[in-house]
């Protein structure tokens, strides 16, 4: 994702490096605040609901960047709201968006291929079903 943007911002845009740099900070920048504050919520709703979300909202943003990125640079209305959500080789700009949505199309998949993976952990487990069978059976022999 992030060599996606890097790639896009000067291959297509034709940022500097610092620019760039600049160019994709805001969502690494989301990264800390948010995991300091995600606790409460893992706590109430379980850490298989929070990485769901979390991996559909990555697919979101990565869909909204091949749904709005164009050749003409439009930071604020393109990268950053798919940046803040989080084909050089190939002739001419338009093959190259053509090349770059294909691209995000894939790392979109992949990221709701990982949300299906995180469903079963959305599960609350049934009551006594987290003891282990030796849990279970050192208690039961520790009363009688």
């Amino acid at each position: 994702m992030l060599l996606g943007a890097v790639l896009w911002c000067q291959g297509v845009w034709g940022y500097s490096a610092l620019l760039t740099g600049l160019a994709i900070a805001p969502g690494p920048l989301l990264v800390p605040p948010v995991a300091l504050r995600i606790g409460p919520a893992v706590a109430r709703f379980g850490a298989g609901r929070i990485a769901l979300a979390g991996t559909v909202v990555f697919a979101a943003g990565i869909l909204w960047w091949a749904a709005t990125l164009d050749t003409g640079p439009s930071y604020a209305t393109s990268l950053l709201p798919g940046m803040m959500l989080t084909g050089l080789g190939v002739p001419g700009p338009r093959t190259r968006c053509r090349a770059f949505r294909h691209g995000w199309y894939a790392v979109a998949a992949a990221s709701l291929l990982g949300a299906c993976a995180t469903v079963p952990l959305t599960r609350k487990p049934r009551p006594g079903a987290a003891e282990s069978p030796d849990t279970a059976g050192a208690a039961k022999v520790g009363a009688a």
